[in-house]
């Protein structure tokens, strides 16, 4: 595992795999419509840029997560590693654009996939599903070639990287993960 500080979005069509941390609250309308939270962070990001995307996620969610609770009216999931088959290229500049079924996995895509480091999308990051969601990438990660990670736990979920940074280290040589810079100082997303 590497630190590197910069711009995770860069990596899309470059990496294989690129792992948004998420909570595990998912809103439904009757069952018909899962819709997982999320608002803030790189998930925010992931939600402004693909706007299908909690919806994507929470379907997938609902369906394979563990439901662990209900809290306001949400039902609360425990998942660790959510792979919705979300894959993505980089369209015009910044743009991010999802590709097509049959194009999933060609080169140049990236599939987004979610990092659980919370149940309720309210609640500081729990390290317990923190470490739980390491051994799950780490298990998956040598059919990859490069994997791309924000750094979990920080920002909106509210843990000190230093608390954090030694559950991370298990994670093998082909998992980046993204501390963001924003004017020469680190922000955590």
């Amino acid at each position: 595992m590497q630190i590197v500080y910069g711009n995770m979005w860069d990596e899309i069509g470059k990496a294989d795999l690129f792992c948004v941390t998420v909570n595990g609250t998912v809103y439904s309308n009757n069952g018909t419509t899962d819709r997982l939270v999320m608002g803030a962070g790189i998930a925010g990001q992931v939600e402004k840029r693909i706007p299908s995307a909690p919806f994507i996620f929470g379907q997938h969610i609902a369906f394979f997560g563990n439901p662990v609770g209900v809290h306001r009216g949400a039902t609360l999931f425990d998942f660790g590693i959510a792979r919705p088959a979300l894959f993505v290229r980089q369209g015009k500049s910044t743009e991010v654009a999802p590709v097509a079924r049959h194009e999933m996995g060609t080169k140049g895509t990236t599939e987004i996939v979610g990092f659980q480091v919370k149940h309720f999308f309210n609640d500081r990051a729990d390290l317990g599903l923190v470490e739980k969601s390491v051994a799950l990438l780490s298990k998956i990660a040598p059919t990859y070639d490069r994997i791309v990670l924000n750094f979990p736990a920080i920002g909106y979920g509210g843990r000190d990287p230093e608390h954090v940074m030694p559950l991370l280290e298990t994670l093998p040589d082909n998992v980046v993960v993204y501390r963001y810079i924003d004017d020469q100082r680190i922000v955590d997303v």
